[in-house]
């Protein structure tokens, strides 16, 4: 009963749906997580269609609503508006959506012990000794699924060295039914709130999931912004707030990081690969969750290869992740030149965005169109054109 092929710690997003994988293949998985399930998930909560487009069966009984309107806004301005009859954004609860991929991971027979925290591990790999808070457990395989500061990367020595961006998010209600019906309907990305980062608004099936982040080391008063921007919104007089927490997000880890070695790998935040300029961290979970569960599957069912290609693997995100580090620095780094160019080429700009999030290209083909020779000049050509936005 305490010997497995694979225990994976942390049942969110990445853990979750890798043990799906993995048992789906007929492996003997267990996922532990220090937490008593369901809990409560610090998170926008927004599930891009890249995101919604990989996972393999139907979540939409945990979708609170769906986005097809999205805004962008600099300085309560809006530089960009968007429609869509497909949506663009499925807007969910943490605590339901985690647990929910949970149980379709328990379904497919995987095993699943909450409550339960992961100390420590010996051994060599393929024959580990695992210690927990509720005794010792044995497997060939460990997968660190628990967060940012993960206990299990350390204990694997894959210390991802990632930065750290900051979020601070709140549940809020408004009872004012005209208000928040048409809050309900619009999605909004708003630039100029917090020195070097952007609030958002999520609506979800009953109230709003609103937040402010920020990349910047020096900011500390982050609940007056968050207050402030719910001024900026007009919302200070009607928000009922509900669980105002932050929470750290990981972006930007340094060449020749390893994510794996013979004992074990990352997924999730603990692998530190999330989006440097929004935070969005699922759709790359649910891409190393898919990465990781192919060459596990390949060496435990087929003798194929060994943990350690999952490093390889991991490049091609890596790659266009080193993309949007360089767009992350003119956003955030240069607001002077990126909020022009947010006045002058909003609608271009927001349009390359909403292909990224739909899934119709990559950070990379974005950044070596908007900043090759051509592209420079078609900035240039259309600034030049409307003198009085600049």
């Amino acid at each position: 009963m305490n010997t497995f092929d694979v225990i994976i710690v942390g049942a969110g997003p990445a853990g979750s749906l890798l043990g799906y994988y993995l048992a789906k293949n007929k492996i003997n998985v267990l996922i532990i997580d220090k937490q008593k399930l369901p809990r409560y998930k610090v998170c926008g909560g927004g599930l891009t269609r890249r995101a919604l487009d990989i996972i393999p069966f139907n979540i939409s009984e945990v979708i609170e609503s769906y986005s097809h309107n999205l805004n962008i806004t600099l300085y309560n301005s809006i530089v960009f508006e968007y429609t869509s009859t497909l949506p663009v954004i499925g807007m969910v609860m943490r605590d339901r959506f985690d647990y929910f991929l949970t149980k379709k991971a328990t379904h497919q027979g995987a095993a699943l012990r909450d409550e339960t925290a992961f100390k420590s591990v010996t051994g060599k790999a393929g024959d580990l000794n695992i210690e927990t808070s509720r005794g010792f457990l044995k497997a060939k395989i460990l997968v660190g699924a628990d967060g940012v500061f993960s206990k299990t990367a350390k204990a694997l020595k894959l210390n991802i060295s990632s930065k750290q961006m900051i979020g601070l998010e709140a549940e809020i209600y408004i009872p004012n039914a005209n208000m928040l019906k048409t809050l309900m309907n619009i999605t909004s990305f708003d630039f100029g709130v917090i020195p070097e980062g952007y609030g958002w608004i999520f609506p979800k099936k009953e109230h709003l999931s609103i937040g402010i982040l920020s990349v910047s080391k020096k900011i500390k008063a982050m609940k007056q912004y968050f207050y402030n921007y719910l001024e900026t919104k007009k919302l200070q007089n009607y928000a009922h707030i509900k669980s105002l927490k932050g929470w750290m997000i990981p972006y930007g880890p340094p060449k020749n990081i390893f994510y794996a070695n013979e004992k074990g790998l990352l997924v999730g935040d603990a692998a530190g690969l999330s989006d440097p300029i929004t935070g969005e961290g699922i759709f790359y979970a649910f891409k190393e969750a898919d990465i990781a569960s192919q060459i596990i599957a390949d060496k435990l069912l087929f003798g194929k290869g060994g943990l350690s290609l999952y490093n390889g693997a991991l490049k091609p995100l890596q790659k266009d992740l080193a993309y949007a580090l360089k767009l992350h620095r003119l956003v955030y780094k240069i607001p002077r030149i990126s909020h022009k160019l947010m006045k002058v080429h909003g609608n271009r700009l927001g349009k390359k965005y909403i292909d990224i999030i739909t899934g119709k290209t990559t950070y990379c083909m974005m950044y070596k169109k908007i900043f090759s020779i051509q592209g420079i000049k078609t900035l240039f050509s259309n600034q030049r054109k409307n003198p009085s936005a600049s």
